[in-house]
């Protein structure tokens, strides 16, 4: 796998091998959440919840995050992150180009965040398939998001789509959800500004 764009492109990651609950982002979706989050992105805080090997929030650190904080509790994708953070940074940047600051919290996403966090601009969930409908249900994005406004990316299975759908929506009154579909993956986004809040 390797990074779609920004000032890391074409860096080759390291992946995990051996744990059956990850699953790569396919670079469809990687591009497509990257567009999305475009305009706001730039010297953004990115959380990255359900990390795997790290490769989404590294993502959006070469797309213009000013920090991106990975939550993970797998050793074996803690190690792939650490190899993937000290790669991206060992790379030369052209001059004046800011480098991003990385953070790795091992703990368990279903656990509500250090309160000592600063809070994050876009909030990105790739939770197991197994997992993703209770995670919407205990942790919705809004308790995590700033009240002033925020962006909330999740990668699920399409067949949850729908459930996925209705349990976001029923958090919050007038909550417009967007959907885009990749085969068995689809991809949920939904935002909250000032008024909403």
């Amino acid at each position: 796998m390797r990074v779609g764009g920004g000032i890391y492109k074409n860096t080759h990651l390291f992946s995990v091998t051996d744990c059956r609950d990850l699953r790569p982002t396919p670079a469809i979706m990687r591009l497509a959440a990257m567009d999305i989050c475009r305009p706001f992105l730039h010297g953004a805080v990115v959380w990255d919840m359900f990390s795997g090997s790290g490769a989404m929030g590294v993502e959006f650190a070469s797309a213009g995050a000013r920090k991106v904080v990975f939550f993970e509790r797998s050793a074996l994708a803690i190690r792939a992150i650490k190899k993937n953070v000290d790669l991206v940074l060992s790379r030369s940047l052209p001059q004046a180009t800011q480098r991003p600051a990385f953070q790795i919290i091992d703990r368990d996403a279903f656990a509500p965040p250090p309160k000592s966090l600063s809070s994050p601009q876009i909030l990105w969930c790739d939770p197991p398939f197994s997992h993703s409908l209770r995670w919407l249900r205990k942790l919705p994005p809004r308790k995590l998001l700033p009240v002033s406004g925020g962006h909330f990316l999740m990668k699920i299975s399409t067949r949850q789509k729908d459930e996925g759908l209705r349990i976001l929506e029923g958090h919050e009154d007038g909550l417009q959800v967007k959907t885009k579909t990749y085969g068995s993956s689809s991809l949920l986004y939904c935002e909250w500004n000032s008024e909403d809040s």
